[in-house]
């Protein structure tokens, strides 16, 4: 074999090389995206969304992705002016639903304005040295978790996707490639799944409610069309006080009716 040839199959061992790790990486993403897509199919109650968050941190942690401090979902209440947070923080392997304000901030009011936008809008804010103290001294006077790993962190970084109602964002205490980026956004589609399914429990969750209403009504309604004494009127008040604890009002809210 000549010097030439033994070159020319050296370059073409190389190239099938890089074309076998290309291959062999994209099969690693989709079995990560599976387990999203398998924990969102596996949804039973709204709370299961912080599974979805755990589960998209800790595949792109197994996908090399570096200095990640949560995954999120924010799921927009414009009348109220908050969102509810489910996230997962991966040092401290913690999760948290958090009912958020947003409108008392300019960079939570900058991010849930062009959330709001709708679908296919993205929100980038990235801080540094003093602004992120000042970020975390800013959400110590809310409701939120106090991540301790800000004191000393140099960056945090945001990255945010809309689905409309809903965003999916990650933030890091360091920037992110644009291959990680990318990586990120791989996993938007099987997010989306996890939204229909969330919406679907809510309103199941709902007609159940609704259900139970309905048959409490009833009891009370027909308690109180066999009343044949005016004394009876003490059974169909107590009966409705049952009625309402077995809906889940507590005491204090029952002494306010």
């Amino acid at each position: 074999m000549t010097n030439k040839e033994t070159i020319s199959l050296k370059l073409k061992t190389q190239a099938l090389s890089k074309e076998l790790e290309a291959k062999n990486r994209q099969l690693e993403i989709e079995a990560s995206l599976e387990k999203v897509r398998a924990v969102a199919m596996g949804m039973k109650e709204p709370a299961d969304m912080l599974y979805v968050c755990k589960t998209i941190s800790l595949q792109l942690q197994s996908l090399g992705v570096k200095e990640i401090r949560n995954v999120q979902t924010a799921i927009f209440y414009e009348s109220k002016g908050t969102y509810m947070n489910y996230e997962y923080y991966a040092k401290h392997k913690k999760t948290f639903i958090t009912e958020t304000l947003y409108t008392n901030h300019k960079i939570a009011k900058a991010f849930a304005t062009k959330m709001l936008k709708g679908n296919g809008e993205i929100y980038i804010t990235h801080l540094k040295g003093q602004k992120v103290k000042d970020w975390l001294a800013y959400q110590k006077t809310t409701n939120v978790f106090i991540d301790r790993f800000l004191e000393k962190a140099g960056s945090l970084n945001y990255y945010w996707h809309s689905l409309g109602p809903v965003a999916l964002g990650i933030s890091t205490y360091a920037p992110l490639s644009k291959v990680d980026l990318n990586l990120f956004n791989r996993f938007l589609n099987v997010f989306e799944l996890a939204y229909t399914r969330y919406l679907d429990i809510e309103k199941a969750l709902a007609q159940a409610r609704e259900a139970k209403i309905e048959t409490s009504l009833e009891k009370v309604r027909a308690q109180a069309m066999s009343m044949m004494k005016s004394d009876e009127l003490l059974k169909v008040c107590e009966s409705v006080f049952k009625e309402l604890r077995m809906l889940g009002f507590n005491e204090t809210d029952l002494r306010n009716t």
